[in-house]
C-alpha cells in the first residue's frame, strides 16, 4: 500500500527534527557498539549515521540550489539520473 504524500511543511518538520531524534536514539549506546558491524560486509550504526550526514549535506545543497537558482545544473546524484544535479555539469 502506498504511503500518503507528505506536505512540504511535513518534510521540513521531519528534516528539522531528525538530528535531535537520532541523538536521542543513540545517546545511551556505547561508542564501541555504534562502531561494531553486525556482520562482515555490513555497515555499523556509525557508518549508517555518517552516510545519512553525508547525504544530508549533499541533498541540502541540492535543495538550496533548486530553490535559489532559476536553472540549477550539475551532475546527477542518487539512483535516478537527472533527478537532481549538483555543481559540475548540465544534464541533458
Amino acid at each position: 500500500m502506498a504511503q500518503p504524500k507528505m506536505t512540504v511543511q511535513k518534510v521540513l518538520d521531519q528534516l528539522r527534527s531528525t538530528p535531535q531524534r537520532l541523538r536521542e536514539l543513540t545517546s545511551g549506546v556505547p561508542p564501541e557498539l555504534l562502531r561494531t558491524s553486525p556482520a562482515p560486509d555490513e555497515w555499523s550504526a556509525n557508518d549508517v549515521l555518517a552516510h545519512l550526514r553525508a547525504c544530508s549535506d549533499k541533498w541540502g545543497e541540492a535543495a538550496t540550489r533548486i530553490v535559489e537558482e532559476e536553472h540549477p545544473c550539475g551532475t546527477a546524484i542518487g539512483s535516478a539520473r537527472g533527478l537532481w544535479s549538483v555543481p559540475g555539469s548540465r544534464l541533458s
